[in-house]
Order: structure tokens, then C-alpha cells, then sequence
């Protein structure tokens, strides 16, 4: 009669089932009341002298903040102007930059407008070398097992296509055209595997996602071939992405909102901000996770930069099973040494007893 009691003290544990996570830290993206320029980028990356930082990237200036595992705060300060020449004329729109990668201490911006790649060394806080002509225009950028990766985009065709990019020179090769998977991919993650992911409208039946659902993919970064995809339940257009170590995605909605989802693309989690700024100018939507993938940061136009805490901890159900799986485990243990010995007793000194 045991069996049933112990097997019951796991609660009423449903995997699946969403939950809502509200932000921890909110920022109006001012730093010293120095107000920040247009938000193109937010990365982890690393300071001399400083140590581990997220760096938000504007059009105009680097801020940092401390990571929040450390600090427990949102303290936004100015690292430093971006050089004259990385900065776009006034005309020059928000996604013309693309998107920022980080490699160690250097941070890597591509102008999609002007098909140009620039390097900046956070230490010498200067351009490292020269901007390099890629010849496409790269609009997100992403690292996958030390190479760097950019997605294209040509408003003429309205095509885009997945490119390897040799940072020392500039060359740029071809691996595959992603809009023969999805439409209006617009970001690029890399993830467990150095499989790379990215979002769009389905072409046609990739994985789960059937044709014009919003959809993420995963694609082998050697040669194109598509790995997974599964579908959203909402317009991912103005939507960003990151992966974590542990294969669960992020995403935002662009309204400081967002989601959390299982690697087989299961719904985990709700994003809520406690927050909206109407007037802030916080630029693209964007997401990255700290040095230990325990907060996630979420930045967009709408409402500002937000921290949430997104550590694994077991649900109380899951707990009380795993409690009642190892106290079923010493049960059938005592079970089986007393056995053991009445067995041993009953036979005599010596008797072989079959497992």
C-alpha cells in the first residue's frame, strides 16, 4: 500500500504549462542622464578593466552595465562615442547597420547599406584595421564555433541568403539562399551545436511550420541543409531571438513581451515587463543573455531595456517525484536485503543466494 502514497507526494506537476515571468530591472536607456542614441545591438561581451559587461550598442555611443548576476542592478553607464567614422548619416535608417557580434574584447557592426564590415577593439577603443568592402549586405550577424555569419538581404529581389565572412579580408561565401526555407528572415542566432537559427514565414513545410506560419529554423552552418523548424502562434515580424546553452529559445514580440520555448519548440514561458516608456527611443528589438545564461535582457522601441531572471529551477511537482522516485529506490533495497538474509538464515552458512 506504500507504492501509491509515495509515487502521489509529487504534487500536481504539469509539464508544459506556461508561466509568466515579469521583469526584474527596467531601464529608460539613459546613462548619467547622458541620453543614448538609437539601440542597434545587445551583446555580452567584455571590458578591460572591467570585466564581463553587456554592451548595449547605439548609433551614436557604447553603454554598459554590469552583468546582473553580479551587480543585481541595471546601471547604465557610457563606455565611449563610436568612432566618426563607423557613424551613418541621418539618413541612414536603424537596420542599415545590421547587427553586432562579439569575439573576446572586439565587436564586430556590419553597414548593410554600404556593404561594409568594421572591427572595434574595446580595449584600444578604436577600429581595428580597416572597414572591409563584403560586397553584400549583411543584415544580422552571428558567431557560430569561431566563424562569423551573416544573413543578407537584397531589397531588389527581396532575396536572402546565408554567408561565412572572412573577417581578415572581408570575403564573403555563399552557403545557402534561406529564402528557400523562410521570407523575411531578419535575424541569426547560433545555438548548441553551432547550428545556426534564424526566423521567417515558411516557404513551404519546414519541420512543424506549414506555409506563411512564422516560423523558427535551425541550419547546419557547413552546407545549408535545414536541421529542425517549428512554428509560432503570433506575427514574428518585428520579433528577436537568442538561443541558450541549454537549447531553449527566446523570443520578443517587440512590445516588451516575449516567449520562452523548449527546443522541440513547446511553449515554457510567458516575458512580461513591468514597464512601458512610450517616449523612449529604444531602437531595434533585441535579446542576449548574460555570461551564465541565468538573465535574459530585452531591449525595443516601445518600452525600453528590461532584465528578466530566467534560471531553471525544478517545478515543485518535478521536485517531489525525483524525492519519491530515490525513497522508492531505499524501499526496494530494504526489501531485498532482508530477503537477502532470511534466505541466508534458512539456507545455512554458505548458501548461494540467486540475484
Amino acid at each position: 500500500m506504500m507504492l501509491p502514497l509515495l509515487l502521489l507526494v509529487g504534487g500536481s506537476f504539469q509539464p508544459g504549462r506556461a508561466s509568466v515571468i515579469t521583469s526584474i530591472a527596467d531601464s529608460m536607456l539613459t546613462a548619467g542622464g547622458y541620453p543614448a542614441a538609437t539601440v542597434i545591438g545587445l551583446i555580452p561581451g567584455y571590458i578591460p578593466t572591467l570585466g564581463n559587461q553587456i554592451l548595449i550598442i547605439t548609433t551614436g555611443e557604447i553603454l554598459y552595465t554590469p552583468d546582473y548576476a553580479e551587480s543585481q542592478s541595471l546601471d547604465l553607464q557610457l563606455f565611449g562615442p563610436i568612432p566618426a567614422e563607423m557613424k551613418l548619416g541621418s539618413a541612414t535608417t536603424v537596420a542599415s547597420l545590421g547587427n553586432v557580434g562579439l569575439d573576446g574584447g572586439v565587436v564586430f557592426a556590419a553597414d548593410g547599406l554600404r556593404n561594409l564590415l568594421y572591427q572595434y577593439d574595446m580595449g584600444d577603443q578604436a577600429i581595428v584595421g580597416n572597414q572591409l568592402l563584403v560586397g553584400v549586405p549583411l543584415v544580422t550577424l552571428a558567431f557560430s564555433n569561431g566563424v562569423l555569419y551573416g544573413e543578407t538581404h537584397s531589397s531588389i529581389f527581396d532575396s536572402y541568403a546565408l554567408y561565412a565572412i572572412n573577417a581578415n579580408n572581408g570575403t564573403s561565401t555563399e552557403i545557402v539562399a534561406t529564402n528557400t526555407y523562410v521570407t523575411g528572415a531578419s535575424v541569426l542566432e547560433a545555438g548548441p551545436g553551432g547550428v545556426l537559427y534564424t526566423l521567417g514565414q515558411a516557404v513551404g513545410a519546414e519541420g512543424s511550420c506549414t506555409a506563411g506560419q512564422w516560423c523558427v529554423i535551425g541550419i547546419d552552418p557547413h552546407n545549408g541543409a535545414l536541421l529542425s523548424g517549428f512554428a509560432l502562434p503570433f506575427d514574428a515580424s518585428t520579433s528577436a531571438l537568442t538561443v541558450g546553452s541549454d537549447g531553449r529559445f527566446y523570443l520578443a514580440t517587440g512590445n516588451g513581451q516575449g516567449y520562452i520555448y523548449s527546443g522541440s519548440g513547446t511553449e515554457l514561458d510567458v516575458l512580461s515587463s513591468s514597464i512601458v516608456n512610450a517616449e523612449v527611443n529604444g531602437g531595434d528589438t533585441l535579446l542576449t543573455l548574460d555570461g551564465s545564461g541565468s538573465y535574459l535582457y530585452l531591449n525595443d522601441a516601445a518600452t525600453g531595456l528590461h532584465v528578466f531572471d530566467v534560471k531553471v529551477t525544478p517545478e515543485p511537482g518535478e521536485a517531489g517525484m525525483i524525492a519519491a522516485g530515490a525513497a522508492l529506490l531505499w524501499l526496494l533495497r530494504r526489501i531485498r536485503e532482508r530477503r537477502h538474509r532470511a534466505a541466508t538464515s534458512a539456507c545455512g552458512t554458505g548458501s548461494t543466494i540467486p540475484a
